[in-house]
């Protein structure tokens, strides 16, 4: 990549291209403006593709559908215990 930034700064930059070569309609450009895209894709990427908000938004909506069978299941009176403990 180093390379070509080269290239394209002595071509287009310091002005050293053949006489009539118009930067507009070039694929140099682009060419330049897609590793450099490339590029910070690259380099966003991270060994584990998860991310906290992910990670709980995922915990959430695993542990949603058991509320029902945890609220059932558990005696009235530990669940009345347990939200006066967190009210509290």
């Amino acid at each position: 990549m180093a390379n070509h930034a080269q290239l394209f700064d002595e071509k287009w930059i310091q002005g050293h291209r053949p006489p009539g070569d118009a930067i507009l309609g070039n694929p140099d450009a682009s060419s330049l403006a897609d590793l450099g895209s490339s590029f910070t894709v690259v380099r966003e990427m991270r060994v584990v593709p998860i991310d906290n908000p992910t990670l709980i938004s995922l915990a959430v909506g695993a542990a949603l559908p058991l509320l029902p069978v945890v609220i059932f299941a558990t005696p009235a009176d530990e669940l009345i215990g347990a939200v006066i403990k967190m009210l509290g």
